[in-house]
């Protein structure tokens, strides 16, 4: 009956225009005993009576959101949390984090890796959604070809008691570069992709004996499979970096168009002081995918280091433009501009430079 009575109220209110302050906070307190004693559906129906009063509510959307996307309704429940966002474009993490796994659910996956990744800002470690997120960007980054940056996130979520199938198959799926959602991989491939991902992870969370193993295994099996040495070469590059340039030089034979394999050799080259040896790789990659940053970085840093400082910079600018939030990329240019006299270019990159390291380190240390 008290329920009848707040609803003809609130017809009542909304015919005359106005809000009754009692009505308002009397149907709130219906709406969170409601969503508290898991009536779910009278819940949300009372959340939307109360927002159709007060539509500023935050806390309202924030609770409408999660339960209706507990219902699997993720087509209302993203439009819940828009409101949410709008209201509060500094809401915290879970709330854009729920609505990119909203928009997942609704295949709208451009949306929901932009909210994905605004929702990694000021994650706390505890957050309950930390895990959820990362899970489904890297399937996204996967899908769309970003594969390191979809092993980052998954490598985030990497610890001992993490390793759900699910996780270990993303992994796998985004290692092999296969560009497809883990959980729509066809079933032929997912023996591989399983196998494949309980390698890295083992390497993830540094069971480096078990990572070697498998590894080994996965080579016996599949020696020409494309990938698998270069991640094999990956996995040991700490522990022995020249048979880690055995691996990444037999990935190259396999796959001659293999750029991080080309990469990685470069770098290697440049820790050990051989920037001449560096050169040809970083140059083969920057022709194979001229926008990669990294490649170009790489060029450019060998430039530098065989003498040629102008076509370093060139280089390193170029890096800028591809990824202007890289902050690496800003201290090299800083120190290129300094070699060439050119004080005030390289007094504007390290400004920058401090800029997106305090960011990085307000993030981590929020998280």
């Amino acid at each position: 009956m008290r329920i009848l009575v707040l609803i003809l109220l609130c017809s009542v209110a909304r015919g005359q225009g106005v809000t009754t302050p009692a009505t308002l906070a009397a149907l709130q307190t219906q709406a969170a005993e409601a969503r508290e004693q898991n009536r779910t559906t009278e819940a949300v129906y009372l959340y939307r009576e109360a927002l159709k009063l007060q539509p500023s509510w935050s806390e309202g959307w924030w609770y409408l959101g999660t339960l209706l996307y507990d219902q699997n309704s993720y087509i209302p429940a993203r439009d819940a949390l828009v409101r949410l966002v709008q209201l509060e474009p500094k809401a915290p993490s879970p709330a854009w984090a729920l609505l990119g796994l909203s928009e997942f659910e609704t295949k709208n996956y451009s949306e929901a890796l932009r909210h994905f990744e605004h929702s990694f800002v000021n994650e706390a470690r505890d957050n309950p959604f930390a895990r959820a997120t990362r899970y489904h960007a890297a399937m996204l980054l996967t899908k769309s070809g970003q594969f390191e940056l979809a092993l980052k996130r998954l490598a985030e979520i990497s610890a001992p008691d993490t390793e759900t199938p699910e996780i270990v198959r993303a992994i796998g799926v985004a290692a092999l570069r296969m560009p497809i959602l883990a959980i729509d991989l066809p079933k032929a491939q997912q023996e591989l992709a399983d196998a494949v991902g309980h390698a890295v992870f083992d390497g993830n969370v540094r069971r480096e004996k078990e990572a070697d193993a498998k590894f080994r295994a996965l080579l016996a099996q599949y020696p020409k499979r494309p990938e698998l040495h270069y991640l094999y070469g990956a996995s040991l590059l700490t522990s022995d970096p020249q048979a880690a340039i055995r691996e990444f030089q037999t990935e190259i034979q396999i796959s001659p168009r293999h750029v991080p394999a080309r990469l990685q050799i470069a770098f290697e080259y440049l820790k050990e002081g051989e920037p001449a040896k560096a050169l040809p790789l970083a140059r083969q990659a920057t022709t194979i995918d001229p926008a990669s940053f990294v490649a170009r970085a790489a060029a450019g840093q060998a430039l530098i280091d065989t003498g040629d400082l102008k076509g370093g910079i060139v280089e390193l600018e170029k890096a800028r433009t591809l990824a202007p939030e890289s902050p690496e990329t800003h201290m090299k240019l800083a120190s290129a501009y300094a070699q060439a006299g050119r004080n005030q270019d390289a007094a504007r990159e390290r400004e920058i430079f401090a800029k997106l390291r305090n960011l990085i380190h307000s993030g981590a240390q929020q998280r």
